[in-house]
């Protein structure tokens, strides 16, 4: 249900499945998270240790079997705010990269919504005459939010 959100924001797949089972349960075995998840039991040991280092697990030490508990999803957003600070301290570096030697003349070939995102902002970034072959004109596609056009705009 919630899965694909949480690859989208850099989870594997057997993260994701692990942890959207621990958000519905209390203390769990690694058997009993392998049953909730559908994930090979093997394949758990290594997806919980990596969710510890992400620190959105934790492990609670008991007598017999180890047992494991999702931190609250807050967390979730902490990660992703951790995330965005590292890639704005080397925005500045990258950005200097990437315009330190622009092509005077070249063909770009966009495809999909992202990339339709991507041919909008150059056409600002550059603001210089501009020729098209086969455009699709998807401005007003439902699959464009409306976040993005009052940006452009």
């Amino acid at each position: 249900m919630y899965s694909e959100i949480f690859e989208e924001i850099g989870l594997s797949p057997n993260e994701a499945k692990i942890y959207e089972s621990l958000l519905s349960t209390s203390d769990t075995s690694v058997s009993q998270i392998a049953i909730k998840s559908k994930v090979h039991r093997r394949n758990v040991y290594d997806a919980l240790n990596r969710l510890l280092q992400k620190g959105l697990v934790f492990q609670i030490f008991q007598k017999g079997e180890n047992m494991y508990r999702a931190v609250n999803p807050n967390k979730l957003l902490e990660v992703i705010n951790e995330k965005e600070k590292k890639i704005n301290s080397i925005l500045p570096s990258l950005n200097k990269l990437y315009n330190s030697d622009p092509p005077s003349e070249a063909a770009y070939i966009y495809k999909g919504i992202e990339g339709y995102k991507n041919y909008r902002r150059d056409l600002l970034r550059v603001s210089k005459e501009t020729f098209f072959l086969s455009a699709k004109g998807l401005w007003l596609s439902p699959q464009i939010d409306e976040n993005f056009r009052t940006k452009y705009v």
